[in-house]
Formats: structure tokens, sequence, C-alpha cells
């Protein structure tokens, strides 16, 4: 059965297991730091960082940010009640996307509250050096803003090509390649790929299971994650894919790399990393980790700190030891 990613989330699912109860080998390499935890039904969906800002969204329209690195955290009013799944922050704007097609755009502390022209549940977000920006989420929907988000283009492809019956899928995440190439990930384990800025797409990956988070860049490597303990890795810059073995039961929900080979893949009660690109992989061993759902992760760009978000409000940090 397929997971609708934050449906589940977003039903605030609280199961509290034994650190034991999954039988996992528990790693000794990576610590876990907890630097804020809110109440039983808050629920932090999305995260981004840059040099200086740390931000969440979650449910009920929530924006935190810390301006002192995870020491402290402050709610800025986003115009809006409903569900904020992911975030993204640009050196103009810094957006959010949600439910019911909502986009919040904040300038500083200023924020803006539109809709680009659906009802469907928008599930990721990401922005490029030019401006332009990329949302994608529920039974197929992908949109493009070249103009700051002011006006919105449909970029779906024409899934009659892509998908059985041409069933439209949701899609979960999205990314922009520094060459402006746009890659997005979803159900029937799909990576699709646009080189023209989303006038035609190939396919780089299919399959039975659901997708929900990718790293690609333009370097190389890069990972991809999802229903059923799914990890993928390419070595040819996203151009073709492998399933590799990892540790764990999970629906993996977010995965993100620190450098040197450090991958960290978080999901439903586990999170595990590698210390060796993927090669070979432990279960971190925190009780926060075996406790909760973690939905995204991020790498902090100048100490390398991975941290992430989740049930409860929890903001955690990984490091090695």
């Amino acid at each position: 059965m397929n997971l609708y990613k934050h449906v589940a989330l977003q039903m605030g699912i609280t199961v509290l297991t034994a650190l034991t109860a999954n039988g996992l080998a528990w790693s000794s390499g990576v610590e876990v730091d907890a630097l804020r935890s809110g109440t039983a039904h808050e629920a932090l969906f999305g995260l981004d960082v840059d040099a200086k800002r740390w931000v969440s969204v979650g449910g009920s329209g929530a924006w935190l940010q810390s301006d002192d690195r995870g020491k402290t955290w402050v709610k800025q009013e986003t115009g809006t009640d409903l569900a904020l799944l992911d975030v993204s922050l640009g050196t103009q704007r810094d957006v959010a996307v949600g439910q019911m097609g909502t986009v919040v755009m904040c300038r500083q502390i200023k924020c803006s509250v539109s809709n680009i022209g659906t009802v469907e549940r928008l599930m990721a977000v990401a922005q490029h050096a030019s401006g332009d920006m990329v949302v994608v989420g529920g039974f197929g929907t992908a949109f493009r803003s070249v103009d700051g988000g002011q006006s919105w283009q449909s970029i779906s492809p024409d899934w009659q090509s892509f998908t059985e019956q041409g069933l439209q899928p949701h899609l979960y995440d999205v990314a922009i390649l520094d060459n402006g190439a746009i890659v997005m990930v979803g159900e029937f384990g799909l990576i699709i790929r646009s080189s023209d800025q989303g006038v035609t797409w190939e396919t780089l990956h299919s399959g039975a299971e659901s997708i929900f988070s990718i790293e690609i860049s333009d370097s190389e490597t890069a990972y991809a994650v999802g229903q059923g303990n799914t990890v993928l890795r390419s070595m040819d810059s996203g151009q073709s894919w492998a399933r590799i073995s990892a540790v764990g039961t999970s629906n993996w929900l977010s995965v993100r790399s620190s450098g040197a080979g450090q991958i960290y893949v978080a999901g439903m009660r586990e999170m595990i990393s590698s210390s060796d690109a993927g090669e070979h992989w432990e279960s971190v061993n925190d009780p926060t980790v075996g406790m909760l759902w973690f939905a995204s992760l991020q790498v902090t760009p100048t100490a390398g700190q991975v941290l992430g978000v989740g049930q409860a409000g929890t903001v955690i940090q990984m490091r090695s030891k």
C-alpha cells in the first residue's frame, strides 16, 4: 500500500516503541543532540538552512526561525493556519508551501499568502540562483515561477507517457540543479528530469515503491529514498539509479549527505547513517530517534552540521563521534 507521505504525518500519528522493537543493530558512530522540543501535537515537516538562519515549517502555518544555531527559536506569523510542508530560503525571498495550494512568501519579517491555482497539497519547493522556483505536490502537480512567485505556470508532464493508464502520481520532492535542470520524484518510483525548464521530461527511474526525498546536485553522486526501506544511489549525476542495501525497515522520508561519504536517512522512528557513501549502514542509537518520526534533514553550509525536524516540534542535530 502506498504511503501518502505528508497525509500520514499530518494525522499526527504517535506510536512510541521500545528501542529494540525493530531488532536494529544500533550504531555507536553518531551522536544526537535535541535542540528543541514542542508539544505532543506539534509537527514540523520542512527545514532549510543558510549561513545565518535555520527555518522550519509545520502544522497550523507554523514558521520557526533560529538565528543562533538552534539555541533559540522565534515564531513568525505566516498569515495561514494551513499546514506548511516545505520551505526554501533564498537571497531575495523565502518560500513555504503546503495544504490547498498554499504558498507563503516572506521577505525578512513580512509574509504574504497566495494560492498558485490548485487545491492540491504542495509537498516541496525548490529555488534556483536565477530566481526560478518550482513547486510539486499531489496528483502530478508541478508549477514553475520565473518572476518571484507573482505568477505560476504548470509544468506537469503528460502523464500518459510516464504512468500506466495516465495516472497522476503524487510528487513528493523537487530539486533544481545549478545548470537549471529540474528533477522531481514521487509515486511509482518515479525520478524524472527536465533539461528545458519543464517543457519536456525524461524518466530516470521507475518502480513499485514511492520516492519521498532526493539529494542531487551537479556532482556525480546522488541519493533518493522512499517507501519500503528504499535507498537508491546514482554515481553518474542522476542519469542511472540502483537500489543499495540498507539496514532498517522504515519508509524513509529524507536523505542528506554531509561530505566525505557521510549520509543520513530519516524516517518513522528510525534513522540510519553511512560513512562510506552507502556501502555500509548502521542504525542511529538514540531514544529520541527511536520514538519519533523525522520528516526533513538538512546540512548547514558552513559547519556541515546535519539537522532534522519532525514529530512533537522536535529539532535534532547529528554528528559523527
